[in-house]
């Protein structure tokens, strides 16, 4: 993975500057896939397809160690569902929803669909299947328009480097990789984790990577990232 690969922290910040997000996004046209799928990227590290092909009971509750439950992604194959495939078998896994996700009302956002729409099955309906993802439309959009616009694009920099910029933050943080590995569903090599141990293994990544997402720059405390906020019952 080279370097250039990742997004500086500065280009974060103009990736998801309110004016350019919410203008370019088109998300008050429901293009709901342009808004949500940077954002879950750059808090989780998953795949674009794996974003991309979310059904909406992926998103599922696991119970804490602790009190309570914690929403997550449920990454997994499926065989009634052809559409749904992962890269490797250590692609599968459970991804605790970051807390800025859950402050932007993506749990709301899921609910209304669910209540507005009581046929639809998947996260982003609208989009539609072809050469084996759901991704052309939402890659298109990144890659080509909006990094474009930005004057961010470079053969090294697209949709997939919010992934490499997720892995790298945490590296920098000290963060041990098999926890990374987990997190963004990399092969272990011969580390044995226990992988889907009644939550548990959610616990620890939440606490060892998801939590430890938040990202900085050289001129502010932080990103505003609750600056892109929408009003999901409008």
């Amino acid at each position: 993975q080279d370097e250039r690969d990742r997004f500086t922290e500065e280009e974060l910040k103009k990736i998801f500057q309110k004016h350019n997000y919410i203008e370019f996004t088109e998300v008050e046209k429901h293009k709901y896939h342009n808004y949500w799928s940077p954002l879950i990227s750059v808090f989780s590290g998953l795949r674009l397809n794996e974003i991309c092909s979310l059904y909406l009971d992926n998103i599922i509750q696991v119970k804490c160690n602790g009190r309570g439950k914690r929403w997550c992604f449920n990454i997994l194959e499926e065989s009634e569902r052809p559409d749904k495939h992962l890269k490797t078998k250590s692609s599968r896994r459970i991804v605790p929803i970051h807390d800025v996700l859950i402050d932007l009302d993506f749990i709301q956002f899921i609910e209304l669909l669910k209540k507005r729409h009581t046929n639809r099955e998947r996260l982003f309906q609208e989009l539609k299947y072809g050469e084996g993802s759901y991704i052309r439309n939402v890659s298109y959009f990144f890659n080509k328009i909006y990094l474009t616009k930005l004057g961010l694009k470079t053969n090294k920099k697209n949709f997939h480097s919010l992934r490499h910029t997720v892995i790298d933050h945490l590296k920098q943080k000290g963060v041990e990789v098999s926890f990374i590995n987990e997190l963004v569903g990399h092969h272990h090599g011969n580390i044995d984790l226990d992988r889907y141990g009644k939550g548990y293994n959610s616990d620890i990544i939440y606490n060892k990577c998801v939590k430890k997402i938040h990202y900085e720059t050289s001129h502010t405390r932080g990103i505003d990232f609750m600056s892109l906020k929408i009003d999901w019952k409008k």
